[in-house]
């Protein structure tokens, strides 16, 4: 029953519902305050059906702008996902969706250079990427914390998708522990709002006494935990475009990023070229890498940090709202 709702009602999202009551409220916003452009985000994929409704209602242009993929998005089958036939009806469905909504757009931008090249193929117009992008006055606000310079703190923060693959990771940070005889009040690894992480680690008994979990904490708090390691994780999903939300943080601190297993991607690109951490595709490399860090810790206290800040200009979040203004400039004729 949830498959049929999903494939053939609830299109483009479960959020249809809302759409009659923000049409209205939307065309009348319009026509009393002298509204010049429309800009949605999605997910969820509603907003953009009543953008392009008021669009038609208005005449006013509107920007489709993505977060993440909508049919864009993976086959689940990928990671042995049962009934990946449900899969291709769906996105066959929503494309033919996806097409009538977004390609009555003035353009779309995306979240990444990749999936906007793709997006880009299935809509028609022109698309943009403009990444999330990195802001140093997410962090302002917070008390400065320190990470603690007797342990050695590796943190994971926020939730995981099915899709991310862990046990790269898991296996290397065994691996490095039972061949370094590593103290346990010396070395924590946090994982913050992030239950589910506890199947995946469960056939690594070892690792276990120096995980800490942590529950779903307010962002503020989120981010002091960010600020308090050393070490910040990345799992990734096959997908070269993928920039997760959590990325952008982990970029705006101090901490060393390590991603695991390689994709070749947008990820990996932005770490190797500012020096902020590295993309390892094997557990030996993993625990290769932890020896030489946990070696620079006992001998300072602290990591070491050498970044290259010319190339996260690139994807400063200032920047990127400048590029989208300008589209929304040159969309309502002010650019010209």
């Amino acid at each position: 029953i949830n498959f049929i709702l999903r494939s053939f009602f609830l299109h483009p999202c479960d959020f249809k519902g809302w759409r009659k009551i923000a049409v209205k409220t939307g065309i009348d916003m319009v026509n009393n305050e002298k509204i010049h452009a429309i800009l949605s985000v999605g997910s969820p994929w509603t907003d953009h059906l009543v953008s392009r409704d008021i669009s038609r209602a208005t005449g006013v242009k509107w920007i489709a702008s993505y977060m993440d993929p909508w049919t864009q998005a993976p086959n689940p089958d990928k990671w042995k996902r049962k009934f990946s036939w449900k899969w291709f009806i769906s996105r066959f469905i929503g494309r033919l969706v996806e097409k009538n909504i977004c390609g009555s757009a003035y353009c779309a931008v995306h979240n990444s250079e990749p999936w906007a090249k793709e997006l880009e193929k299935i809509l028609k117009i022109n698309v943009y990427p403009v990444p999330h992008g990195t802001d140093q006055s997410d962090f302002k606000d917070l008390e400065e914390v320190d990470p603690n310079a007797e342990c050695l703190t590796i943190s994971y923060v926020g939730t995981l998708h099915f899709t991310e693959k862990t046990d790269v990771f898991f296996e290397g940070f065994a691996k490095f522990i039972l061949e370094n005889n590593i103290p346990s009040d010396k070395l924590k690894f946090k994982l913050i709002g992030c239950d589910s992480m506890k199947l995946r680690y469960k056939k690594f008994e070892e690792i276990e006494k120096y995980i800490e979990n942590i529950p779903y904490v307010p962002r503020a708090d989120a981010q002091k935990y960010i600020m308090q390691s050393h070490i910040l994780l990345l799992f990734m999903i096959d997908d070269d475009g993928w920039y997760p939300m959590k990325c952008f943080d982990y970029l705006g601190v101090n901490a060393q990023i390590l991603a695991t297993p390689r994709d070749y991607g947008v990820i990996e690109e932005i770490l190797r070229e500012s020096g902020k951490g590295v993309c390892l595709d094997t557990p030996s490399e993993v625990a290769c890498w932890l020896k030489d860090k946990w070696m620079e810790f006992c001998s300072k206290g602290c990591l070491s940090s050498n970044v290259n800040q010319k190339v996260l200009e690139r994807i400063n979040r200032k920047k990127n709202v400048e590029k989208l203004a300008r589209i929304l400039d040159e969309m309502i004729g002010l650019g010209k």
